[in-house]
């Protein structure tokens, strides 16, 4: 499977936080933007463990023609550590602790050996398309 493929990748606090929370990995075959959860404490822990265990999926390498499954697991993995960090937080003495992320992931697959973007995302974190100047949602919230 050959695929030309020209990316690039930012971030920017915004207009709202202090900190910038987000975290993305463009390691192709594998992107992906974790948004933080502003008013979470540990939104830049979050977005960090979703951008680190993707990068781990992109550097392992997966089968593209089960794409899907292994997005799922590593979103798992994720939900998993990030809780434990909760967790360990809390029993140090942060009774009120929460960290928390959206996500958004690009990955290429094979279909039918053809191939193609599988995009995944949770909460309101969104992939575009852009396209003869013009950008559409193409996730749904």
């Amino acid at each position: 499977m050959r695929v030309e493929l020209r990316h690039g990748a930012a971030t920017d606090v915004g207009r709202v936080r202090e900190v910038n929370e987000d975290a993305f990995l463009a390691a192709p075959p594998v992107f992906a933007v974790a948004d933080g959860m502003g008013g979470h404490d540990g939104g830049d822990v979050a977005s960090a463990i979703v951008v680190e265990e993707l990068a781990r999926l992109a550097e392992e390498g997966y089968d593209p023609r089960r794409g899907a499954e292994a997005v799922a697991a590593t979103l798992e993995t994720c939900r998993r550590r990030i809780e434990e960090y909760g967790v360990g937080q809390r029993a140090d003495g942060q009774p009120g602790f929460s960290a928390g992320t959206t996500a958004v992931v690009a990955m290429l697959v094979e279909d039918d050996d053809e191939p193609r973007w599988l995009l995944a995302n949770l909460g309101d974190s969104r992939a575009y398309r852009f396209d003869g100047g013009r950008l559409e949602q193409v996730s749904t919230d």
